[in-house]
Parts: structure tokens; C-alpha cells; sequence
């Protein structure tokens, strides 16, 4: 049987394949910077527990990037683009961390692009595919994604809100083109009963992720979520703080009522 919401978490993965050559002497901190790291450990369990699909990427996002899309390339990071050089500051492949460290020392020649995409993009999304496919030729009703993700306590200078302190809570449709104004509702709400502060659509808007799959005209539904990493972690370290139990109990009674609330708005749909 097949229900009508699930969920995914594309950045909380550590692994990197041979390709992706220039993470292995990256010191922890630098290779976790931009990690949403426990992300998965936060969220799984309670959204399993309640019988949603739960789609995680185990690949590192440096080794590219699965909320980007294959567009994302410019010249200095694949040989050949048909973008110049310095077109994206992160694109596909990131070039540095968000606090400015080097990455990718040159451009990809085509074969290890090819082996990156093949081991670590297409796997992630060929998975999210089959959900909305297999659900399509089931149903004519709406499916809903939500798109789980963390992020700094406060904005870095590739940010939009550089140095400022953000909300605990983001949520972002796209500027309302991803999801339904209902489902965004509902979300927030949920967040808002349990005490967490929230805005929408600030710093972030959504990404390729929410922009390839939020088809609310062809009854599909994508919401990202941003939950701030000062809740769960040490940002220095990068590893777990004495948070993290609290915030996990705390985001397992969000996803309780999101999904007693899916049900008793007329959301829900099983086949």
C-alpha cells in the first residue's frame, strides 16, 4: 500500500565516492560544514513510525549537490559548461564551504561528472521519481513531499541575511509555487502549537528540489523544511549537543500531528 505524503532528506549524508577526490583530506569540520548533519537521526524513526516513506541520500551534498540541478555547472567546475566561470558560487559541486574554505581545487573533466551524477544524483532522485510515478498510476488524488533540511544559526556571507539570527523554523515553498497555501498551513501551524518560531520563504525559498517537484498544478506538493542547527548541535564541532534528545522528542510530536492533522483535513489518501 501507498500513501499520499513522504518524506526526504538529501543533505545528511557523509559518504563520498572515488570521483569526489579532493574530499578525502578535508579535516572534519570543513567536510561537515555544510552538512545537515543528523538530520536523518532527528526525523526518521517518528516519520517511520507513523507508516510514511522516508527517502534519505547517504552521499555527501559537496559531491553534488542533490537540491541542484544538472544546470548548476558552470566552467570552473566542469570542463566544458556552457556557463563561464564563477556563475554559481554553489552550484552542482560546491567550489567552498559557506564560511569561505576552498573545495574543489579545478574544473571536472566529463567522465568524473559522469561517474558523480551516476553514483550520487541519479540514484536520490530516480527514488523520488518512482514515488510520484507509482502514485500517479494509482491515483488521481494530490501527493505531498516534505523536504527535510538544517541550517546555521545565523546567515554567512554568501547568505541573503548575513550575520543576522534566524528563526528557529523556515519553510519554504517557493514563494508559493511548490505546495498548496493549505499545506503550508498546516505545516506551520504544527510548528508554531509546539512553540517553535518560524517565518516563510526567508532566507531561503526553496531549491532545486522544491522547484523540480512542486507541481501543485499536476497535484504534487513539495515544502521545504530548514530547522535551525544551534537546536541539536554544536556548530563548532559539528557534533551532537545536549539538545539533540529534546529537539528529536520535540520534532517526533510535530510529525504526530502533522500527520493526524493530514488525516482529519481530508488530505489523506491511501492505495
Amino acid at each position: 500500500m501507498q500513501k499520499n505524503l513522504f518524506f526526504t532528506c538529501p543533505h545528511s549524508g557523509e559518504l563520498f565516492p572515488p570521483e569526489a577526490f579532493w574530499l578525502k583530506e578535508l579535516d572534519e569540520v570543513t567536510l561537515m560544514y555544510d552538512v545537515d548533519r543528523f538530520v536523518d537521526e532527528l526525523y526518521e524513526k517518528s516519520v517511520l513510525s507513523y507508516g510514511w516513506e522516508f527517502i534519505k541520500n547517504p552521499w555527501h551534498r559537496y559531491a553534488g549537490d542533490p537540491n541542484r540541478t544538472l544546470d548548476d555547472v558552470d566552467q570552473s567546475q566542469l570542463v566544458g559548461a556552457s556557463l563561464p566561470e564563477n556563475t554559481f558560487k554553489n552550484g552542482f559541486f560546491w567550489k567552498q564551504t559557506s564560511a569561505g574554505a576552498p573545495l574543489l581545487p579545478r574544473a571536472l573533466n566529463q567522465s568524473e561528472f559522469d561517474g558523480l551524477f551516476k553514483n550520487v544524483y541519479f540514484p536520490f532522485h530516480e527514488k523520488i521519481k518512482k514515488v510520484y510515478s507509482d502514485w500517479k498510476s494509482k491515483s488521481a488524488k494530490d501527493i505531498y513531499q516534505i523536504d527535510l533540511h538544517s541550517m546555521p544559526s545565523s546567515g554567512t556571507d554568501i547568505h541573503k541575511d548575513p550575520g543576522q539570527k534566524r528563526a528557529e523554523i523556515v519553510l519554504s515553498d517557493s514563494m508559493g509555487k511548490s505546495c498548496s497555501a493549505e499545506f503550508m498551513a498546516l505545516v506551520e501551524e504544527v510548528f508554531l502549537s509546539h512553540h517553535f518560531e518560524v517565518k516563510k520563504n526567508f532566507p531561503y525559498v526553496g531549491g532545486g528540489i522544491t522547484k523540480t517537484y512542486g507541481r501543485p498544478d499536476k497535484g504534487q506538493h513539495c515544502l521545504q523544511i530548514e530547522l535551525r542547527r544551534d537546536l541539536y548541535m554544536n556548530e563548532k564541532t559539528k557534533q551532537k549537543s545536549e539538545l539533540f534528545k529534546p529537539t528529536q522528542k520535540k520534532l517526533a510530536l510535530v510529525i504526530e500531528d502533522v500527520s493526524k492533522e493530514f488525516k482529519a483535513r481530508g488530505l489523506y489518501v491511501e492505495v
